[in-house]
């Protein structure tokens, strides 16, 4: 697979980086505590999806010992101008510990996107607990970049030529099966025995996920693809547009969906599945079932479902392990 890379050196400097002004109210969040030392806030290596960032904390004279003390700190980072502890916020911190330097890794962001981080310390033993930075990181990520042979538009819709594999990969062949995923899970299993996933387990979880629909953080697409919805199945095996035959490639079977109009098609392979309460692996060459990102049920979800003789929209137990095959955002 082609694919271009983006890479910065791991050396944090602010390139791609704003320092913004905190504004009373953020710093009155200091000036009613001691201010015994400062919070910063060094970021780089920004990519599409993620960004890495060291918090430091720098004493002031005098201060040394109370730093010495235990404590957690780290980032919080939203796409808000001054983010705060609350559920639409990431938080990444360390674990109880003496050190003056954490290193964040800032994960599942979004291409092209501005993002505002904020440093915090907490200190258990000491009365005023949370203290913060009194400025904020301003950062962009990088926008997306697809190789134009990853991608078909097949009625409308930007479809990957290629399965998910590991994690954020996609497959390296049209016609490999990649792994499978259990519902709004970001762990992959083997599509062909021994049973093993992408973290190296081997225990097959059959509880039902959670979640109403696939959350972004636990997409396992590659950046800037996604599990695709119920409308854009539809999309795929809507016959007035759309062409799709059972057939062979390189020794795989599947089959193949095609575009009425400009001729773009994509080959789907019979991956099979694995059974959503124990793991075992099902119709490999026979079947072929994908994902949606969309619940039909508490327990099920929408799929595209085909075997040799027709594709259709059907729906299956959130514990079974099926392919992923990812849209472009």
């Amino acid at each position: 697979m082609t694919k271009k890379i983006f890479v910065l050196l791991f050396a944090f400097s602010l390139a791609n980086v704003v320092l913004i002004s905190c504004n009373k109210e953020c710093c009155n969040k200091e000036e009613e505590k001691p201010l015994l030392f400062t919070i910063h806030i060094d970021v780089g290596a920004i990519t599409t999806d993620a960004a890495w960032c060291i918090v430091n904390l720098i004493p002031k004279p005098g201060s040394e010992e109370v730093l010495n003390s235990h404590r957690r700190f780290g980032v919080m980072w939203d796409d808000k101008s001054y983010p705060i502890f609350n559920s639409s916020d990431k938080v990444e911190e360390s674990s109880i510990g003496t050190k003056q330097q954490y290193i964040c890794h800032l994960t599942d962001l979004e291409p092209n996107t501005t993002y505002y981080i904020q440093g915090f310390a907490f200190f258990p033993e000491m009365e005023s607990q949370y203290y913060f930075s009194c400025n904020v990181v301003e950062i962009t990520t990088l926008p997306c970049y697809i190789e134009e042979e990853e991608v078909v538009v097949i009625n409308g819709i930007r479809w990957a030529t290629r399965n998910v594999d590991r994690p954020g990969t996609f497959a390296t062949k049209m016609e490999d099966a990649g792994l499978f995923y259990q519902w709004n899970c970001k762990i992959g299993w083997s599509s062909t025995n021994p049973m093993v996933n992408s973290n190296g387990g081997t225990t097959w979880d059959s509880s039902t996920p959670s979640g109403t629909t696939w959350e972004p953080a636990n997409d396992p697409s590659p950046p800037c693809y996604r599990v695709p919805t119920k409308e854009e199945i539809e999309k795929l095996l809507d016959e007035t547009y759309v062409t799709n035959v059972w057939t062979t490639e390189n020794g795989v079977q599947g089959r193949r969906f095609t575009d009425k109009a400009n001729g773009n098609s994509i080959f789907l392979p019979a991956a099979g599945s694995r059974n959503y309460s124990n793991g075992t692996l099902l119709d490999v060459g026979m079947d072929g079932g994908y994902w949606s990102s969309a619940q039909s049920s508490a327990s099920n979800v929408y799929r595209l479902c085909f075997g040799s003789g027709h594709a259709y929209l059907g729906n299956h137990n959130k514990s079974s392990g099926f392919s992923v095959r990812p849209v472009v955002k």
